[in-house]
C-alpha cells in the first residue's frame, strides 16, 4: 500500500461527525410543524362548520318550500271548491246539495291520495328491508344462543379428567 492510502484510513475513521444538530433548530422545527398542523386542523374544523351550516341553511330552505308549496295547493283546491259550489248553486242546485257534492268530492279526493300514498310506500319497501335486517339480527343471536348452549351441555357429558 502507498503511504496516502494509510494516511486516508486513519482519517476516515478518526473524524468526529460533523452532521451535529443544534437542538434549538429541532425545536424550532418541531414548533413549525405543530403549528402547521393546529392551522390546518383550524381550517378543517372552520370548513365543516360551514358545510354544516350551509347544510342547514339548505334544508330550512327545502322545508319552507314544501310548506309554501302546500298552502299554495290549499288555496287553489279551495277556491275551485268554492268556485264548484258557487256554480252548482247558479245551476239551481239547493245549498245542501252543493255542499254535499264537494264533501263527496273531497272524499273521493282524499281516498286516491290515500291510494298513491300506500302504493308509493309499498314500492319503497322500507318496512320489508327493516323486517330482513332485524330477522338476520335476531337469527344471528338465536344461532349464537343455541352455539352457546350446545357448548355447554357437551362440556357437561365430558368427564372431567
Amino acid at each position: 500500500m502507498t503511504e496516502s492510502a494509510h494516511q486516508k484510513q486513519p482519517e476516515d475513521q478518526a473524524l468526529p461527525p460533523t452532521d451535529d444538530v443544534n437542538p434549538q433548530e429541532v425545536l424550532s422545527a418541531w414548533e413549525s410543524a405543530f403549528n402547521s398542523i393546529k392551522t390546518q386542523l383550524r381550517s378543517y374544523a372552520t370548513l365543516i362548520a360551514a358545510d354544516f351550516r350551509l347544510s342547514i341553511k339548505a334544508i330550512v330552505l327545502v322545508v319552507v318550500c314544501i310548506a309554501a308549496m302546500a298552502c299554495l295547493g290549499l288555496i287553489i283546491w279551495l277556491i275551485l271548491l268554492v268556485g264548484l259550489t258557487y256554480g252548482l248553486n247558479s245551476l239551481g242546485l239547493d245549498w245542501f246539495w252543493c255542499l254535499l257534492i264537494v264533501l263527496g268530492l273531497n272524499i273521493g279526493a282524499l281516498l286516491v291520495v290515500k291510494q298513491i300514498l300506500s302504493s308509493a310506500l309499498k314500492s319503497i319497501e322500507m318496512k320489508s328491508s327493516a323486517e330482513v335486517i332485524l330477522n338476520s339480527v335476531q337469527g344471528t343471536v338465536k344461532n349464537t344462543n343455541a352455539d352457546d348452549i350446545s357448548k355447554h351441555q357437551h362440556q357437561q357429558k365430558e368427564p372431567y379428567v
